[in-house]
């Protein structure tokens, strides 16, 4: 009996051919992911004709895309920001043999469970302390993403951690978001049309 294959169609766009793989192949390329916000998001897959089509991804769910599936979310995305595989976004639960980390680490990629284990590890057994402090802003100043920062406040609040500490995140949350607003009203004057008045002509008008 012959075992059981799927088609990695990228590969099939991209070099003319078609590549048939195992099923372990195949699970080798998969990674798997967590949508750590509360909304809908949705990720470009390819179906069983090798066209790129969308998939729903809800709140909280984990789902499996293969590395090149995401490389090709990523490869789309206009910015470093809008890449939802390192802006917090998703979350990576498991890597994939073939799987860079190079192309999916970032200050604001957390795991729940890394940030569970930072909060108790790191901050908890100093709660009252300055070293916590120290600790935690360290951290949080390195994180832009407001899902991320979002979830360590959640975690921090779970974890009853101290006023002081809890203001640390709340400070950092508050200056990523305002730091947003700022880049969106920037963009919308700049995007305006310049109209000249009827006083306004050119020199050789």
């Amino acid at each position: 009996m012959a075992p059981p294959f799927c088609y990695d169609y990228l590969e099939e766009s991209l070099l003319g051919g078609i590549v048939v793989v195992t099923v372990e192949e195949a699970i080798d390329k998969s990674e798997v992911w967590k949508n750590t916000s509360r909304g809908l998001c949705a990720v470009k897959v390819l179906d069983n004709l090798g066209r790129e089509v969308d998939k729903v991804i809800r709140g909280g769910m984990t789902f499996q895309i293969s590395t090149r599936e995401r490389q090709m979310n990523q490869w789309a995305a206009a910015n470093g920001e809008l890449d939802m595989f390192r802006n917090g976004r998703f979350a990576l639960i498991s890597p994939a043999v073939s799987t860079d980390m190079s192309e999916v680490q970032s200050p604001d990629s957390w795991t729940d469970k890394e940030i569970e284990d930072f909060i108790l590890q790191r901050v908890g057994d100093d709660k009252a302390g300055e070293d916590a402090k120290a600790a935690l802003d360290k951290v949080v100043d390195e994180i832009s993403s407001p899902v991320t920062l979002q979830r360590f406040k959640e975690e921090a609040a779970l974890q009853k951690l101290p006023a002081k500490l809890r203001k640390v995140i709340d400070d950092r949350l508050k200056e990523v978001d305002s730091s947003r607003v700022d880049v969106v009203e920037r963009e919308v004057v700049d995007s305006r049309p310049i109209v000249k008045t009827k006083g306004e002509t050119s020199k050789g008008g």
